[in-house]
């Protein structure tokens, strides 16, 4: 799939048009739709938001659909409902846009829902289907500059989409950790990485312990974008937990949902999307990922609830729960971060828990930090991209249900509540009172139903909320 400027000359050629304004018809779409439909007389544009109206032209031959994106900035919705609207009507045929909207912005976000309907959901169906359609989008406000920078963003979203929703048969630790490195190569970002024996030997305890049990090797990835002249300071650290399938180990999920679970590297997927966005586009910011891949399998190898294991930092974590696997290896991650890299800032994103959709539901990710600044210019960087994350409580009393007897935290406090809560305040644990450290649970917004599949799919939450963060505070 092509995408291109054009005018409404090109749009002759497209059998499906779609049509989407905030303000109903412009006086050229007016004229150029009553050509290209050989109507007398246009529908009345649809009033309602997310509204839309389809009809034919008067020879049958052209199908246009109109939509309704008022104060669609605010709406991550109508996003989906392009890439809806685009699936329901499928074909190899020419498809056209025409943009009739006054805000920029919007129009990335459309031009956005454009790129990503190239996404392909059946990579492993017997017999593909290939997409020949040519995206013809014209506007006023339309120039390839906004084209070029939604194609950026909507490439590194559809990175993160097929990480997660890789089957986990496939997306082992090991082929991660390889297609990672590809990508890196590809960019010339350096990439450096510390697998299996490695990390026992450098202390990287508690990821060790989460990936024993698994065939397949356990990897902690760094990779770093220096788009400053200094390579000496990072202005952030972004951290992605990497678990690629969950059984939960000794303590066993439920079958129910089982098979949703290879979505649990959701975080991953999401700084290492930023990662390669911010390099695509360019920012000056001097940024380092780092990234753990591992596996929580079971078998006669499996960590136990009760053992006693020592991160990288040197504390002891009692294990209560075999299921609080992405809080260790971000503990580890989290510590590496602080004593060896020393990042201005340090952000962390994991699927952590569903306590946190008990909460927030799928609206929002629980966004949890010990910097009030930071918190907000997140918040901010949420509403901006429709990626919406709220603020939660971090006080002193839920430190105290992580406190164990032998050891020197616990890694769940065995109650039904505040879940999402405790989980951050366990990390905070392993942030060392570093003073500019947030944490997002992105277990609600990351993987979830949609209306182009039958099943839950990948939606590349973060990539646009943390590039946004960057280049707004950063660069």
């Amino acid at each position: 799939m092509t995408s291109k400027l054009g005018d409404w000359h090109d749009l002759k050629q497209c059998k499906h048009i779609i049509v989407a304004s905030s303000s109903g018809y412009s006086p050229d779409c007016t004229n150029h739709l009553l050509e290209l439909s050989k109507m007398s007389a246009l529908p009345d544009f649809p009033k309602e938001v997310g509204k839309i109206i389809s009809f034919f032209s008067q020879d049958g031959a052209k199908q246009i659909c109109l939509i309704n994106i008022h104060k669609a900035e605010k709406s991550f919705k109508n996003i989906e409902i392009i890439r809806s609207l685009i699936h329901k009507i499928g074909g190899n045929e020419p498809l056209g846009f025409c943009f009739v909207v006054e805000n920029t912005e919007t129009i990335l976000d459309l031009s956005i829902a454009v790129a990503l309907s190239s996404y392909k959901i059946g990579l492993f169906k017997k017999d593909q289907k290939t997409d020949h359609r040519v995206h013809t989008i014209c506007g006023e406000k339309l120039n390839e500059a906004i084209l070029a920078r939604a194609e950026n963003i909507a490439i590194c979203m559809k990175f993160a989409m097929e990480l997660v929703d890789l089957p986990p048969n496939v997306k082992t630790p090991d082929y991660a950790k390889n297609w990672v490195k590809n990508e890196c190569e590809k960019r010339g970002l350096p990439c450096e990485v510390v697998s299996d024996e490695d990390l026992t030997n450098k202390g990287f305890g508690a990821i060790t312990a989460v990936g024993q049990a698994s065939k397949y090797g356990s990897h902690l990835m760094k990779i770093s974008y220096f788009g400053k002249s200094s390579t000496t300071n990072i202005d952030l650290v972004l951290i992605g937990k990497g678990v690629t399938f969950d059984t939960g180990g000794i303590s066993l999920k439920d079958h129910t949902n089982m098979h949703y679970m290879k979505s649990d590297l959701g975080g991953a997927a999401a700084v290492l999307g930023a990662l390669f966005l911010t390099n695509d586009l360019g920012i000056s910011a001097n940024v380092t990922v780092i990234v753990p891949f591992v596996e929580n399998a079971i078998d006669a190898n499996s960590c136990r609830p009760g053992d006693v294991i020592t991160g990288y930092g040197g504390q002891t974590i009692e294990i209560i729960d075999t299921d609080a696997e992405g809080r260790l290896i971000l503990s580890d991650a989290l510590a590496y971060a602080v004593k060896d890299i020393k990042g201005e800032t340090i952000i962390d994103l994991a699927t952590l828990t569903g306590n946190v959709v008990s909460a927030l539901g799928y609206s929002a990710a629980g966004l949890f930090s010990n910097n009030e600044e930071l918190s907000q210019k997140l918040k901010e960087s949420g509403e901006a991209t429709g990626e919406r994350c709220w603020p939660m409580p971090m006080w002193e009393e839920y430190a105290e249900m992580m406190q164990s007897d032998i050891a020197d935290i616990k890694n769940f406090h065995g109650r039904p509540i505040v879940g999402a809560i405790t989980a951050a305040k366990f990390l905070e644990f392993f942030v060392n009172e570093h003073p500019k450290w947030a944490h997002l649970d992105i277990a609600g917004v990351a993987f979830g139903d949609n209306a182009i599949a039958k099943s839950k799919l990948a939606t590349g939450f973060g990539v646009r909320l943390l590039v946004d963060y960057i280049e707004k505070n950063i660069a």
